[in-house]
């Protein structure tokens, strides 16, 4: 579980004057099976909530071969959503005007 607050005054940084603040929220879980000796499979999600995006879920799939004892290959199959920045929320367009990035 994590929080994060991006708190952000400043022209120079977001092109406003007034103060901006975003709060993001995640949760995250994780089950591994062993299939067998060699082979383990992984899955995995995060749930993450903030006022810029809305509510993305993220989800990952894993499988695990150990090919000798402390050596293992490992293939990973995961869909990530980047989040968004507070200072990429707002860009500024080369002719000053203000571009709000949804």
């Amino acid at each position: 579980m994590g929080y994060r607050l991006d708190d952000v005054k400043g022209i120079s940084v977001i092109g406003l004057r007034e103060e901006e603040r975003v709060e993001t929220y995640r949760l995250q879980g994780n089950l591994e099976l062993d299939l067998s000796q060699n082979i383990l499979f992984n899955m995995g999600v995060m749930f993450e909530d903030n006022g810029l995006n809305g509510l993305e879920i993220s989800p990952r799939l894993g499988v695990n071969y150990k090919v000798a004892p402390g050596h293992f290959l490992r293939f990973l199959s995961p869909l990530v959503v980047a989040s968004h920045l507070l200072q990429k929320h707002f860009m500024m367009h080369p002719l000053g005007l203000m571009m709000v990035v949804y």
